[in-house]
């Protein structure tokens, strides 16, 4: 096995995390040109709780670096690490294939694992390949730690692992696919370190979609996990449904360390509902303000989360813009995804944070099994009819696993598992839905789309009130290269 004979310390068992070569068009499609550049904080807490333990970590994050496959098999067949670990989502997976596939042959005695909300949804798809070792389902920190542990144990030699013994993963014995059993969730989450952020490359080459910053560099910070809402197009296999918070202390601790270490101007909180707990939000703000970190932020949650008080206390500490999941006008749809949100109260959320002076970015779908033309104009008209400043539209993506996928699939409707094309941002050239509401054509989809862009950002009185609000170059620069993305749809 790779280094085997020479493992005296656990310092000397290396470990690298890869953030897949994904090109720009594979991850944003037409919209190519504002891709959204940011680190994965997965891998930042696998690497941190490693490091804790005495192993060498190394993450390399291949797109914010430009590496492609082939350049990142060099890198790794240089670095001969004894432990390749992988991320992926639908949209990533089948990258990983591509690039484990090639490790198998060039790296024999290296072990491959994989994790993320693929194979925790479908373990069976990504394990069936015989490409990777183990798969790690759900929360991957301490399941990874473990297996690290016992590889270490036996100088990296996987046949002598007990691998029953290790709750949380899955693998292939005799041919058949063995799931361990469930590890509970992580709890509390002030155990986890932060994300081991100096194995990332520096913070200043990361850069987010125009309409997500105002300062760069960036930071974003996770401080809880789990969503307890019930939307059927959502994922939420890795998390679950079960709200779990850090501490507000522990929550500025990171903070601070990102503004003072690291050179962070802005912060996003990139929580599913950040303000869930309320209470806790003002204690983080508060204690912001006590330890007199001046910063800007952005926030997502639901529009049933926030009241006028909040935002206005929001406003006071920095934050410039909150993200709302708003979906549709329809409340047909709303209901159909269960979003449990009502349009009126969105409408509400919209006017409060115009009036405490946030900016609003509001995310919306097209394509659930009961849209219609009709459906699609409803959720033009709300967007068009409220203060928001930012609109996404994005085409319904079918996570395999979840209760939407399931649903579809049971129904002989869905059109194909190429997850290649399994992406929101659709490439008005090349996109095969894998789902075509019974109402709609693929090219009614792609015509949504385009024209719920040209309608939001075209309007002379929205062009003019963002004219208003531009005071910087970046500004201007920010909202240049949207302009030109909206245009490529």
């Amino acid at each position: 096995m790779l280094n085997s004979s020479k493992l005296r310390n656990k310092s000397e068992f290396k470990v690298t995390l890869i953030d897949l070569p994904l090109t720009a068009e594979e991850q944003a499609g037409s919209l190519k040109s504002v891709e959204n550049l940011m680190p994965s904080l997965g891998i930042g807490y696998i690497a941190a709780v490693l490091e804790k333990n005495g192993y060498t970590v190394r993450i390399i994050d291949c797109r914010v670096l430009n590496i492609n496959v082939n350049e990142l098999i060099e890198e790794l067949k240089a670095d001969k690490p004894n432990v390749i670990g992988y991320t992926g989502t639908v949209l990533h997976i089948y990258k990983g294939f591509e690039t484990a596939k090639r490790l198998k042959d060039e790296l024999p005695g290296t072990i491959s694992v994989i994790g993320g909300p693929h194979i925790t949804s479908i373990p069976e798809d990504t394990l069936k390949t015989k490409l990777f070792d183990v798969g790690v389902i759900g929360e991957a920190e301490y399941t990874f730690l473990e297996l690290i542990n016992k590889l270490y144990e036996v100088d990296n030699d996987i046949s002598k692992v007990d691998l029953d013994s290790i709750l949380g993963i899955a693998y292939i014995k005799n041919d058949k696919i063995v799931f361990t059993g469930k590890r509970p969730f992580i709890d509390p989450l002030d155990q986890l370190p932060h994300p081991a952020r100096h194995l990332y490359p520096p913070l200043t080459l990361y850069r987010p979609v125009p309409a997500s910053y105002k300062k760069l560099p960036m930071a974003h910070v996770m401080t809880s996990r789990g969503c307890p809402n019930t939307c059927t197009f959502c994922d939420r296999s890795v998390f679950g449904m079960r709200f779990r918070y850090r501490t507000p202390m522990n929550v500025v601790d990171e903070i601070e360390q990102l503004i003072n270490v690291y050179g962070a101007k802005e912060i996003k909180f990139f929580d599913d509902v950040f303000t869930l707990d309320k209470k806790r939000v003002y204690d983080i703000l508060d204690e912001c303000d006590r330890r007199g970190l001046n910063f800007v932020w952005s926030c997502l949650t639901r529009t049933d989360l926030i009241d006028l008080p909040l935002l206005k206390r929001m406003k006071k500490s920095g934050c410039w813009q909150v993200a709302f999941g708003i979906e549709s006008g329809s409340q047909k749809i709303l209901d159909e995804m269960k979003k449990r949100s009502k349009v009126e109260v969105n409408a509400q959320a919209v006017k409060w944070a115009n009036e405490a002076g946030i900016s609003v970015r509001a995310f919306f779908i097209f394509g659930m099994p009961s849209e219609t033309k009709d459906t699609i104009q409803e959720t033009i008209d709300f967007a068009t009819s409220v203060p928001i400043d930012v609109a996404t539209f994005y085409t319904l993506t079918l996570y395999p696993g979840n209760d939407l996928y399931e649903e579809i699939k049971s129904q002989g409707k869905l059109l194909h598992e190429d997850y290649t094309q399994y992406n929101p941002i659709i490439d008005k050239d090349k996109t095969m839905f894998a789902y075509i509401p019974d109402a709609l054509t693929a090219q009614d989809l792609k015509n949504a789309v385009s024209i719920a862009y040209r309608k939001f950002y075209f309007r002379p009185d929205y062009v003019f009130k963002q004219l208003l609000k531009m005071n910087s170059l970046e500004d201007v620069k920010r909202n240049v290269r949207g302009v030109m993305a909206i245009l490529s749809t």
